[in-house]
């Protein structure tokens, strides 16, 4: 999952800048295409695009894992990680599809994918690891952690961990043995609708206001 992002980021801002490099928005709109159908298909290519790539780079765990762990518990477990990964890949996916589609080069939507895709990489490995911080110290039991977050804090800061590519990816990974869904990935998963969901609404409401060349 940590290097999907990356490989979204270049996608998205490929793909849909050569739909304005090409004309191909703006004669869309030509032809009575609304904006909103413009968008939204457009959300949909890239979406499926990184569905795709997820499930391609899946084959290979499906193989290993079968042979290592057993068909049916392998196949539980399996299942409830990629409704993580297909959940927080969409999450992304519409968050660089509302980038590339409000910003009209495709060299400037590439470059700014890339740089978000490596801050969010690098800003979740620190999300995961202050979220996972114990309530209380290793070494000296019972005293509180003054590195744990709580409150309203954890809560925000648990958000950010469930959607960021590498801290969602480490929490799934974190729940190795798991094959339910269990309130951590019924966390990741909920997480990253509501930031698709979010992503879609913000990125459409801009890219109604747009001004198309």
């Amino acid at each position: 999952m940590f290097y999907l992002c990356a490989v979204e980021a270049v996608f998205c801002g490929l793909f849909i800048g050569a739909d304005y490099s090409e004309g191909a928005v703006r004669n869309k709109i030509a032809v009575g295409k609304t904006r909103a159908e413009i968008y939204i298909s457009n959300l949909a290519v890239c979406g499926f695009a990184e569905v795709v790539l997820l499930f391609t780079h899946a084959v290979v765990f499906l193989t290993a894992g079968f042979v290592l762990t057993g068909a049916d518990v392998f196949a539980r477990m399996f299942f409830v990680k990629l409704c993580c990964a297909v959940l927080t890949s969409l999450a992304y996916a519409s968050l660089f599809t509302m980038i590339s589609m409000n910003l009209s080069r495709t060299s400037t939507a590439v470059a700014v994918n890339i740089f978000i895709a490596v801050c969010m990489i690098v800003s979740g490995i620190f999300a995961f690891a202050i979220y996972n911080e114990p309530k209380t110290l290793l070494f000296t039991p019972g005293s509180p952690n003054p590195a744990y977050s709580g409150g309203a804090a954890r809560v925000i800061l648990g958000f950010f961990e469930a959607v960021l590519p590498s801290s969602a990816a480490l929490e799934v990974l974190s729940h190795g043995s798991d094959y339910r869904f269990s309130p951590e990935f019924l966390r990741v998963m909920l997480c990253s609708l509501a930031a698709s969901a979010a992503f879609t609404i913000i990125g459409l409401r801009v890219f109604q206001k747009k001004n198309i060349r």
